[in-house]
């Protein structure tokens, strides 16, 4: 079976003729869905499982370092942008509207270019992206030490005897003198 790429794509500032950071997900994203087996982990599965979540965390570390190079360069260019209104398009702006220099109107103006307006779009999306990372990240670790904390305590053996009397049909409060009585309703 052919195994499909999942790819997050981030505009970023261009650079060398690139203008998006493409990270594959594929891993983080088949750790997140094996994060329902905690319920279920045994001693056989718990070193692969580990192994999946630290695999997964160490890609979505990378990926947020990435994108926080992204974001602070989407930062340094809204500051430009908004440098170059401010020295070279604001004397204009001002004597073209006859309106006195405050720090709401210079505000206002450089909030309505589109340069700026575009840059700073870019910056939000970015830092969004890194809010989705460290979203990521945190359930990875928690999915990490569930396991282990399983694993170190022997609760999975306190698992393992839930799943079996759910799979009988019986838990601890149908049980009455060795005789199992119906989990609804009454004994006949």
């Amino acid at each position: 079976m052919e195994q499909q790429s999942i790819v997050l794509s981030i505009p970023i500032v261009p650079k060398e003729g690139q203008e998006a950071l493409t990270l594959s997900m594929s891993r983080i994203l088949k750790a997140e869905h094996r994060g329902e087996e905690i319920a279920f982990v045994t001693p056989g599965k718990a070193s692969e499982l580990l192994a999946t979540f630290n695999r997964a965390y160490l890609d979505a570390s990378e990926f947020y370092a990435r994108t926080k190079l992204e974001y602070n360069r989407a930062e340094d260019s809204l500051n430009k942008v908004r440098a170059e209104i401010l020295i070279d398009k604001m004397p204009a702006l001002l004597a073209e509207k006859k309106i006195g220099s405050s720090a709401d109107v210079r505000q206002a103006f450089i909030e309505a270019d589109p340069n700026y307006q575009a840059a700073k779009e870019k910056m939000d999306f970015i830092g969004a992206m890194l809010e989705y990372l460290k979203g990521k990240m945190k359930f990875l670790e928690n999915s990490f030490t569930s396991v282990k904390k399983i694993m170190d305590t022997g609760n999975w053996q306190m698992i393992e005897q839930a799943q079996r009397k759910e799979l009988n049909g019986m838990d601890d409060t149908t049980k009455t003198a060795g005789q199992s009585q119906p989990r609804f309703g009454k004994a006949l």
